[in-house]
C-alpha cells in the first residue's frame, strides 16, 4: 500500500458531479475512466454520497419526538438503512474501475463536500460528530459499506470521509478524538486495509481540537490538502513561488514527523481560473508534483478529474469556486495546462529507482504558545533554502535518539518547553548536538548559562530591525524585542543600531546558536519575503548548517530546491526545482570527491546546470 509513488484524482462523474450515484450512467462513467486512464492516473478517491447511500428520514409524533426511522420508501429501517440500490452501482463502479486499471480510495462518510452539507434527513439540525442518534447510524453506516466490499481488491484504503471536521462543529479535543476513534475502530473490527484520515488543516498542537497527534493515533496514512487558497499564509504569494511549492511537501513533512504515519497529499489543485492562468497552472502541477516524488510523497491526488461547470444544482450553483477545478473539460477534453502530464509521469517512472532521502538530520521542535503553522512552515521554508532538510517533533514528545541538531524556532510565552524535555535537549548539546533558538516572547530557563547571552532588557511592542551578516542583509518586523548581551558566546551579527542579534556557544561539545527575532514566523506569515529574490532571511539557518555535514552539491541559490538521494558511496542522485521566476545558470559545485556524471533531465554544458523557472533537474553525480 502506497510503497511506489502514484497519480489520480479526486473523481465524480463528469456529466453529474454529486448528482453521480442517484443518475448512474454507466456508459457515460466508463468514458470518464478511459479519459482518466490515458493521461496515466492511478488512483481513484471516490465518494460514496452519505444522503444518497443512507436516505433515513425521521418519523416524529407528538411534541416531536421521534416514533420511528423510515427510508425513502418510508418503510421502517430494520438494519443500517443503506440503500441496496446504491451499493449495486459502487459494486459496478468497482468492477469498472478494475477494467481499466484503477486503484480506489473509499471516502465513507462523505457529509461534507465542495461546500454543502450532505447528510441524510433524520439528522438535520444534529451535530453529526457528537449526538449519540447520529454516531449510532454512522456506525451501522460505516459497517455496512465495509462489510460489504471487505473482499473488493480494487479498494486499496477506506478513507474517514472527506473532511469530516468540516461536517459540524466540535466544543474541544476529546470530542474530536472520541469522533474519530469510534469511525476507525469501526472500520477496523471488520477489515484490515488502511485507514486514511481525510482531514484537512490539523493542528500540530496539542492545544487545538482537530490534532495531528490524535489523526495518527487512529489511522493508519495521514492526509493534507495544501491548497494555497484556502490554507493560511499560502496564497501571499503566487502560486509560482517558492512558497506555493514548498506548501505541499511541507505540510505534509509536518503531519508526518509529528504524527510518525505516512502522509499522502490526497487533495490538490490551484482553485482554477480566477487564481492561475494556464501558463501558471501549468508550472504548479509540474513543480508540485515532482516536488512530492522527491520528497518520498507516495500519493498525489488532483482535485479535481472534470470540470463542473456544466451542472447547475447546489452547491454548483452557488459555489463559483468549484466549477473550474478539474485537469479535464466537463466534455473530457483535456486542459492545456495538463497536458503535459503524461511526459512527467514519464519521466517519474523513468526514474523509479530514485531512492528515498535518508532521514533529516535536523528536528525542528515545535513548543508551547507558538502559532504552530506559520512557525513550521517558515522552519520549513527557510531550511530547504539554507540546503537542511528538517523534521518535526513537538517540543514534548518523547526523544527517541540524539539528533545531529535540533531548532527551537520563534519560542512565545512562558510555558515554551517541560523541564524534562528541556533538560534533555541541553544533555544532547553536551554530547555533541547543534541548537538554533530564535526568539519571540519566549522564556527559557535556564538561558544564559546554556546560550551564553543574557537579557538586558525586554519590550513588548512592535519593533522593525535590519540585520547585516557576512554581506547578507534583511529585514524583520515583530511585536516584542529582546535586548540581548553576550557573556560566554560569540557575535555573528549586529542590527542596523549595533546591538549583537545572533549568537554562537560553545556548550560542552555542542553548540547553541540563539537569534533574537522570530525569523520563522516572520517568514512563514509574510507576503512575498519567501519567494524576494533580494531578501536573505535564510542567512541565520545557512550560517547554523555550516557546523553540520556538507550537502553534496554546494547550494547558492535560495530558491534552487534540492533533494539528494544516496544510491550507493560512490553514486548520489541530486534532484532540483528552481522555484524562482528567473532562469539560473548554477555551476556545479561538489563536496567529497563528487563530480557531474550525467543530467537524467536538463541541460549540463562544462559543468553548468541551465535551469528554467518553474522547472525541473535530476543529475548523477559520482565518485572518482
Amino acid at each position: 500500500m502506497f510503497s511506489d509513488f502514484s497519480f489520480g484524482c479526486n473523481y465524480w462523474a463528469s456529466y453529474s458531479g454529486t448528482n453521480m450515484w442517484r443518475d448512474f450512467q454507466i456508459d457515460e462513467i466508463d468514458k470518464d475512466l478511459i479519459s482518466l486512464e490515458k493521461i496515466g492516473a492511478k488512483i481513484l478517491r471516490v465518494f460514496p454520497l452519505w444522503s444518497d447511500f443512507q436516505p433515513i428520514s425521521p418519523i416524529f409524533t407528538q411534541e416531536g419526538k421521534l416514533l420511528q426511522v423510515v427510508d425513502n420508501h418510508n418503510n421502517p429501517v430494520l438494519d443500517n438503512g443503506i440503500d441496496p440500490v446504491m451499493t449495486q452501482r459502487l459494486a459496478s463502479f468497482l468492477d469498472l474501475a478494475e477494467s481499466h486499471g484503477f486503484k480506489v480510495i473509499i471516502s465513507l462518510l462523505t457529509g461534507w463536500m465542495s461546500g454543502r452539507l450532505f447528510v441524510p434527513t433524520l439528522f438535520f439540525n444534529r451535530n453529526v460528530l457528537t449526538d449519540p442518534l447520529c454516531l449510532i447510524w454512522e456506525k451501522k453506516y460505516v459497517q455496512g459499506i465495509v462489510n460489504e466490499f471487505k473482499r473488493n481488491k480494487t479498494i486499496i484504503a477506506w478513507d474517514l470521509g472527506n473532511e469530516c471536521n468540516c461536517m459540524a462543529e466540535v466544543s474541544n479535543r476529546e470530542q474530536a478524538r472520541l469522533w474519530t476513534s469510534f469511525i476507525a475502530d469501526s472500520i477496523k473490527i471488520l477489515d484490515n486495509r488502511p485507514i486514511i484520515s481525510g482531514m484537512h488543516s490539523l493542528d500540530a498542537s496539542t492545544e487545538g481540537i482537530w490534532v495531528i497527534e490524535d489523526q495518527a493515533n487512529y489511522c493508519d496514512v495521514l492526509t493534507t490538502h495544501p491548497y494555497d487558497y484556502w490554507v493560511p499564509y499560502c496564497l501571499s504569494d503566487s502560486i509560482n513561488s517558492t512558497r506555493s511549492v514548498l506548501h505541499s511537501v511541507g505540510e505534509s513533512c509536518l503531519y508526518s514527523s509529528i504524527g510518525e504515519k505516512p502522509c499522502i497529499v490526497e487533495e490538490i489543485g490551484t482553485m482554477g481560473p480566477m487564481i492561475a492562468d494556464e501558463i501558471f497552472s501549468e508550472n504548479y502541477l509540474k513543480t508540485t508534483l515532482f516536488s512530492c516524488f522527491f520528497n518520498g510523497i507516495k500519493t498525489y491526488l488532483w482535485w479535481c478529474a472534470f470540470d463542473q461547470d456544466n451542472l447547475t444544482f447546489p452547491p454548483y450553483s452557488y459555489m463559483g469556486c468549484e466549477r473550474e477545478l478539474g485537469l479535464m473539460t466537463s466534455d473530457r477534453k483535456l486542459k492545456n495546462f495538463a497536458k503535459k502530464l503524461p511526459d512527467y509521469l514519464k519521466s517519474i517512472a523513468e526514474i523509479s529507482f530514485l531512492p528515498s532521502k535518508e532521514s533529516p538530520s535536523v528536528e525542528c521542535l515545535l513548543t508551547d504558545g507558538i502559532e504552530s503553522w506559520p512557525v513550521s512552515f517558515g522552519s520549513y521554508i527557510l531550511a530547504r533554502q539554507s540546503g537542511l532538510d528538517i523534521s518535526f517533533r513537538l517540543s514534548n514528545q518523547l526523544f527517541k535518539n540524539r539528533a545531529k541538531a535540533y531548532i527551537l524556532p520563534s519560542i512565545k510565552g512562558n510555558r515554551v518547553i517541560a523541564k524534562k524535555s528541556y533538560s534533555i535537549l541541553m544533555d544532547y548539546v553536551k554530547l555533541g548536538s547543534s541548537l538554533l533558538i530564535t526568539l519571540d516572547d519566549g522564556f527559557l530557563s535556564p538561558f544564559e548559562s546554556f546560550t551564553g547571552v543574557k537579557v538586558s532588557s525586554f519590550k513588548k511592542a512592535p519593533a522593525k530591525k535590519t540585520i547585516q551578516m557576512k554581506g547578507f542583509l534583511h529585514t524583520i518586523e515583530m511585536g516584542s524585542e529582546y535586548e540581548l548581551i553576550p557573556t560566554t558566546a560569540e557575535i555573528l551579527a549586529e542590527n542596523e543600531s549595533g546591538h549583537p542579534v545572533f549568537f554562537r556557544n560553545k556548550y560542552g561539545k555542542g553548540w547553541v546558536y540563539t537569534y533574537a527575532y522570530p525569523i520563522e514566523k516572520y517568514v512563514g506569515s509574510t507576503p512575498a519575503i519567501a519567494s524576494d529574490e533580494m531578501s536573505s532571511h535564510f542567512s541565520v539557518y545557512k550560517e547554523f548548517s555550516n557546523i553540520l555535514d556538507k550537502a553534496f552539491l554546494n547550494k547558492n541559490e535560495k530558491n534552487i530546491i534540492v533533494s539528494e538521494h544516496i544510491v550507493s558511496d560512490t553514486e548520489v542522485i541530486v534532484c532540483l526545482i528552481n522555484c524562482s521566476k528567473l532562469n539560473k545558470e548554477i555551476k556545479l559545485d561538489l563536496n567529497n570527491g563528487f563530480v557531474f556524471k550525467e543530467a537524467i533531465i536538463g541541460s549540463v554544458k562544462n559543468n553548468m546546470l541551465f535551469i528554467n523557472t518553474m522547472d525541473i533537474a535530476v543529475l548523477r553525480v559520482i565518485k572518482i
